[in-house]
């Protein structure tokens, strides 16, 4: 950022510098029309109009310079953003995975040894990973899920498919999300667990 300060400093003297050489040359050209026969004022306004050209052109130049690193520099810090996103990406995938798959077997309508055992994995993912990866749309579809869970009696196996249903569209839609964050944005979108404000406990 301090490069992208500096190119804009420098366009900015360019540009002042090539507004007082016009000037100056503007002022001489005045003196000139007053002391010089008409025939002589063209070859004497060729060279001053040559040198304006040449500091504006210069000025230009400058400025087309600065935009380019402006712009080369905006292109590098998304880039490292990106980058820095990776991990969480990869883990928020792999987690959310996970977690659907345990939670679309847990609330299967049989009571197998399987179903206990992927309810097991969702609860341990619900208190676990997810905490580090689910942004608020899925933590509040996670917590419907649970609730399903807890309260078996009250949950048929429509209401069961469709929190399953929904956890799956807001992951997905998280996942998009999350891939056009930067971290900061990133963090904000997450629940604060430390001061209370995440999902209970159901």
């Amino acid at each position: 950022m301090a490069d992208v300060e500096l190119g804009d400093k420098l366009v900015a003297a360019e540009l002042e510098r090539a507004q007082l050489e016009c000037r100056r040359l503007a002022i001489e050209l005045g003196k000139l029309d007053a002391a010089a026969p008409w025939y002589q004022k063209p070859l004497q306004l060729l060279p001053m109009l040559t040198a304006c050209i040449s500091v504006l052109a210069f000025a230009f130049s400058v400025a087309v310079f600065a935009w380019t690193q402006h712009a080369q520099a905006k292109s590098a810090a998304r880039n490292a953003e990106r980058e820095f996103m990776r991990p969480w990406l990869e883990s928020q995938w792999d987690t959310y995975s996970d977690a659907l798959h345990a939670a679309a077997a847990a609330t299967t309508v049989d009571h197998s040894d399987e179903q206990a055992q992927a309810e097991r994995e969702f609860w341990q993912l619900y208190y676990g990973r997810m905490v580090m990866v689910e942004t608020k749309t899925v933590s509040a579809a996670m917590q419907k899920v649970g609730g399903c869970l807890r309260a078996k009696e009250r949950c048929d196996a429509n209401a069961r498919r469709s929190t399953v249903l929904e956890l799956a569209s807001q992951m997905a839609q998280s996942m998009k999300d999350t891939a056009n964050m930067n971290y900061e944005t990133y963090a904000q979108n997450r629940f604060d667990y430390v001061s209370g404000l995440g999902r209970g406990a159901d």
